[in-house]
């Protein structure tokens, strides 16, 4: 079983680095790293080219779901993992994301729960962190709902289910 990272990225020159710099440092390596350029307007593309992945430029931002469809449509992992551009993933994420699959053939998707630790120093990030990572705590499993920010789900079920 094989992984595609898909990162959707807009304006995220402040924040890209950081997260490729962990997908690509990963215990066991994804089999690719899309990063889908949502028409930004900042140095967003150059950056995702100084890493060892693939870059989709869009020509009009298609929103945090289009640029995940778009780099879907290229991707060839059986595993796709949504990675926002300012998620950075832990050493082991892709690791654990396969292991979880494997153990788990009857679920066709995992949700990704933030960690304690917010990177951005302003209150409303903070917050936000906190909330939705508290929020994730408190579902009882399986759940039903899949936070954007970070999540996997199975190739072949994206694409019977049109993305």
């Amino acid at each position: 079983m094989q992984l595609s990272i898909v990162i959707p990225a807009y304006d995220a020159e402040r924040t890209l680095a950081e997260t490729l710099s962990a997908a690509t440092n990963q215990s066991h390596p994804a089999q690719e790293i899309i990063v889908v350029d949502n028409a930004s307007g900042d140095d967003t593309a150059s950056i995702a080219r100084r890493f060892d992945c693939k870059v989709v430029s869009l020509e009009r931002n298609l929103g945090a779901a289009g640029g995940r469809n778009a780099g879907a449509a290229v991707a060839s992992g059986d595993i796709l993992l949504f990675v926002d551009a300012d998620v950075e993933l832990p050493p082991t994420a892709v690791e654990r994301v396969l292991s979880w699959f494997e153990a788990h053939r009857d679920y066709d998707a995992l949700v990704g729960v933030l960690s304690e630790h917010c990177p951005f120093p302003n209150p409303a990030s903070q917050y936000f962190n906190l909330r939705k990572r508290y929020d994730y705590m408190q579902l009882r499993q399986p759940i039903g709902v899949i936070y954007g920010g970070i999540h996997a789900i199975r190739r072949s079920v994206l694409r019977q289910i049109g993305g």
